[in-house]
C-alpha cells in the first residue's frame, strides 16, 4: 500500500505531534525541500503519564482523518513514548491502524528507530 508520488509535484507529508512538542515539526521542516509540503495534526492532552498514554494515543487516532483530509502521501507519528510504552507488538498494531485509517504508509518512532539499530548492527 505504498503511495506513488510524481517526481515532479509537491509531496505531502502529515505529521501526528502531540501538543507541546517542540522538535518533530521544526526538524522536518528543516530536513526537507520546498518540494515537500507537512501538513500537521496535533494530538492535545493535558499532562503526559503512563495512564494518559492509550487516551494520547486514541486522540492522534482521531487527528488522523484530518490529515486523510489533505490527501498526504505519507504520515509519521512524532510521541516515541506513546508507542513504546507496551512494548513492540503494540507499536505495530498502532502503526497499522494509522496507515491503515490514512490510506497510505505512516511510521511509528519506536518501529523506526528498532529498524535503524537492526540496520546498524549488520
Amino acid at each position: 500500500m505504498y503511495s506513488k508520488v510524481d517526481s515532479n509535484r509537491q509531496i505531502r507529508l502529515g505529521l501526528l505531534v502531540p501538543a507541546g512538542n517542540t522538535t518533530f515539526e521544526p526538524d522536518f521542516h528543516s530536513a526537507f525541500s520546498s518540494q515537500v509540503s507537512i501538513h500537521i495534526a496535533q494530538c492535545s492532552h493535558a499532562y503526559e503519564s503512563y495512564e494518559s498514554m492509550d487516551d494520547i494515543n486514541e486522540e492522534a487516532v482521531k487527528e488522523v482523518e484530518k490529515l486523510a483530509r489533505a490527501g498526504v502521501h505519507f504520515g509519521a507519528y512524532g510521541f516515541t513514548t506513546a508507542t513504546f510504552y507496551r512494548g513492540r507488538v503494540f507499536a505495530e498494531k498502532l502503526e497499522q491502524r494509522f496507515t491503515q485509517m490514512l490510506g497510505v504508509p505512516v511510521i511509528v518512532p519506536t518501529l523506526a528507530l528498532l529498524e535503524a539499530l537492526t540496520y546498524l548492527n549488520n
